[in-house]
This record gives structure tokens, sequence and C-alpha cells, in this order.
């Protein structure tokens, strides 16, 4: 349907505001280096490389989550660049957050499944990924802190590229066989950045594959290639949850792990975690939950017919669906939930719910994907007003995330002292090491992530002795005077 050209303004307005705090955070992304695990990821890389900082951790008690594999080969791989590599990474990551979420759409409308515009699809990835973060409990390690953002954040944009590349795949009757390899090889790596990741992507693809079974919509004819294609990638994911359990260095250190008769336990304490998670989001992500929602709304009421897939023809399956999503949404959460209750018997740090903060988002843009779908009651004279409140609802939402992006950037100078003091101190240690010295006294910062320390006036701290590791020394203290000058 072709539409007024004033009618695009409200859309492109959205779509610059809620870039807004994207770009904000990546620039702030930019101020960030070595803080907390990474120093150690750093010095077994300096010291052993990376066949043998894989081989030692995994093999052996470690430092860190020696049993992620994919953790060590990814933060290896960052490591042979430096500490610019984690000023990198933040800006890099929402990129590839929102292009995966814009290769994903564009593939669903490759199937019918919505008709949005190129606008509206990078409006609504941009919002997705916007939200998500601000709803998260922990944005700023999930983000910055490169030993936070790698096991959990990035397996959770991983899987949207994977299930872009499945859908795409999907569109074919018959899927060669080389098209499966790099589905099972990303779904094994993505797998294999942390447990949590592990079990959200094991409930993600056995859902699909379900919801592939039972269709009867027009994909139906689909759904034999995209059940192959999902569980090529099933397969991938219960190999790598496979390989982070049975890892030695598991083992190598003393640990409580629940024996098999206390598995009812750890249940039952997952899912009262998932229900203190769903209690606390109602307030913290509502608002985001709120934008998502309206949306999707928008959107769909925007556009023309989408496919049967979301779109409720009555009652019954209106309710059926909101049903099925919010099972589903209930699965995720207690998937990450479990491994912290397995391993931890604990609630699960605000990191590790990334995941569960983006499905919850994406629950609430599929809701109001539905009403907005839902036109039973609307008639051609009701368009034109339709498009105003449209414009109006978009205009006012937009001011959200702009608040945000102040926000963020009244940040950015705290940030950027950090991160040149940081540089500084990092000159330091490298010159006094070139003269001989081994033994190094540098400035005590203060930690620019919350909750994770910085070095210590006491050498034996562990994140000093990471530190040794890197710089190659025998002793390393921060004690020195100087930042609150």
């Amino acid at each position: 349907m072709r539409r007024f050209g004033w009618e695009r303004l409200p859309l492109l307005i959205a779509l610059v505001a809620f870039s807004t705090p994207l770009l904000a955070s990546g620039l702030t992304g930019t101020t960030m280096r070595y803080s907390g695990d990474d120093y150690c990821y750093a010095g077994l890389f300096r010291q052993r490389g990376l066949l043998g900082m894989l081989s030692t951790t995994y093999t052996s008690s470690a430092p860190f989550a020696g049993n992620r594999f994919s953790l060590t080969t990814a933060s290896g791989l960052a490591d042979a660049i430096g500490p610019l590599a984690s000023a990198v990474l933040p800006g890099l990551v929402l990129v590839c957050w929102v292009g995966g979420l814009v290769f994903l759409l564009t593939e669903l409308r490759r199937l019918q499944a919505h008709q949005l515009s190129g606008p509206e699809t990078g409006l609504l990835a941009t919002v997705l990924a916007y939200a998500s973060l601000a709803a998260t409990p922990d944005p700023i390690q999930s983000l910055y802190w490169r030993s936070a953002m790698l096991p959990y954040l990035a397996p959770t944009v991983l899987l949207v590229f994977i299930l872009g590349l499945m859908v795409r795949h999907a569109t074919a009757l018959r899927v060669s066989p080389a098209a499966l390899i790099p589905i099972f090889l990303l779904s094994l790596f993505a797998a294999g950045l942390s447990e949590t990741a592990a079990s959200l992507q094991l409930v993600v693809l056995g859902l699909l594959i379900l919801a592939a079974h039972l269709t009867r919509t027009e994909l139906r004819p689909r759904a034999p290639a995209a059940i192959g294609l999902l569980t090529t990638g099933l397969i991938g994911s219960l190999i790598a949850l496979a390989m982070l359990f049975l890892a030695p260095t598991n083992w190598a250190l003393p640990h409580d792990l629940p024996r098999a008769n206390e598995l009812a336990r750890v249940l039952s304490m997952a899912v009262h975690n998932g229900y203190l998670f769903a209690y606390r989001s109602v307030f913290r992500q509502f608002a985001p939950s709120l934008a998502a929602f309206l949306i999707g709304l928008m959107l769909a009421h925007r556009g023309s017919q989408s496919s049967a897939v979301l779109r409720p023809t009555s009652l019954t399956r209106m309710l059926t669906l909101v049903l099925a999503i919010g099972s589903a949404v209930a699965l995720l959460i207690l998937a990450s939930m479990l491994p912290g209750a397995y391993a931890r018997s604990s609630y699960p740090p605000g990191r590790a719910l990334i995941g569960a903060t983006f499905a919850t988002i994406c629950a609430a843009a599929a809701l109001g994907w539905m009403v907005g779908s839902w036109r039973s009651g609307i008639t051609r004279r009701s368009v034109r007003l339709s498009s105003i409140v449209t414009g109006l609802v978009l205009s006012s939402l937009s001011i959200f995330p702009v608040m945000t992006a102040i926000d963020t950037l009244e940040q950015y100078p705290g940030y950027l002292r950090w991160a040149r003091v940081w540089d500084e101190r990092d000159r330091e240690i490298r010159t006094a090491r070139g003269l001989g010295n081994s033994s190094v006294d540098v400035m005590l910062m203060d930690n620019i992530i919350p909750d994770v320390a910085e070095l210590q006036p006491d050498p034996d701290f562990w994140y000093n002795n990471c530190a040794e590791w890197y710089y190659d020394l025998d002793r390393l203290s921060a004690n020195l005077p100087g930042w609150d000058t």
C-alpha cells in the first residue's frame, strides 16, 4: 500500500531516537580496557598461547571457568589484539545485535511472515536491542565488561544470526548438507560460551522444533527443512553442553555439585528464582516492555496483512497464541535459572539474565504484533486517523531513548578519565618491565565496572597475580595514591 511521505516522518524520528542510546553506549564502550577476569585470560594467553591456554584451562584448575571452551577461545583471540579489543567489542556487539535482528526479520519477510519496509524492520530491530539492554538487571557488566559480555550477550547475538541462517535455508524445500555445517559449528560455539547460553539455546531450538511439527499455517510445506536445520543446531548445542559438563577442570578443584537425588531441589530452586525474576521484571522491565509492545502493535497496524503465523483470526486463536508465547518465555526464564541453581545453589548474577530479558522483550513485541494484526474492528475510514495516532505514539516513545542517551553521555567523561589513567598506568608498568624491574608499584584506581575488582594493594590478590602473568612480573601492587587528585 502506498503511503504518504509525511507518514514516514514519525517512523524515521523513532528510528533515530532509539538508535541514539545504542550509539552512546558504543561510544562509552570505547573506554573499556582490562578489568577483573580479563587480566586472567590475558595473562594465560601471554604465557601459553591460545592452544596452550585452551588445553590447560579445560583439563586442569584455572582462575576462571575453563570448561567454557568457546569463551576461552574468544577471549584469547581478543587478547591477541590487546586491551584495545575490549574498547571495540561493546560497539561491535551492538552493531551485530541490531544487524542480526535485521537479518532475521528480513529473512522472515522472505517467508511472507510480515511485510515490513526497510525502515520499519530497522526500527523493530533497534527497539528490541535497546529495550533488552535497558531492562536487563546489569547492563554495565552485560555490555562493557568483556568477561561478562562474551559468555552471556554474545551467544544471544549469535543465536539471532543462527536463526536467521535457518530461516534463509528453510525457504528451500530441501536443505543441502553444506548449509548444515555452519549452523552446527555456530551452534556448538555459541553454546560453548557458557552453561546459561547452552541451556537457553537448547530450549529455543527445542521449542521451535515443536512449533514446526505443530504448525498448520502456510509455512507447513517448509516444516521438514526447518526441522532438519533446527535439529542440526540442537545437536551442536547438546555436544557443547556435554563438553561443558564433562570438562576435567570441573573436577580439578573441590566442589559441592548436587547429586542425582538432589535434582528435584535444584529444579525447585530454579522455579523459585524464575518467579523472583518475573516479579522483579514487572517493575524493572515495564517501560521497555511497553515500548516493545507498542512498537510491535504500531508496525503491525501500519503494514499490510501479515501471514497467519502471528495473526489471530479469532479470540480462541488469540488466547492460544498468548498462552504459547507465555509458556515459551517461562521455559526460557527457567532455562536461565537452572545453571545457577545447579552449580551455585543461588540466584544467577544480573549479567547472566540478558538472554531471559531479551526473550521477554521479544515476547512483548510479539504480543503487540498480534494485537496490531487483529483488524476485525478497523474500517477503511479509520485508517487515516489510525496513522495519525501511530505517528503520535511513535513520537512520544522517542522521548525515552533520548533521555537514556543523555544519561549515558553524562557518564562518559568519568569513563574516559578511567581509560586515560589505565593507559598511563599500563605504559608505566611496561616501561618499568623494560628497564628490568620485576617488582612494580602503581596507582590504585577505582573500579569502573560495578562489583568487579581492580588491581589491589595486596600483591597476592588473585587479579594482581593474573596481571603479573600478563606483564611478566614477579610482583605487582596497586598501592600508590593519585586517583583522587
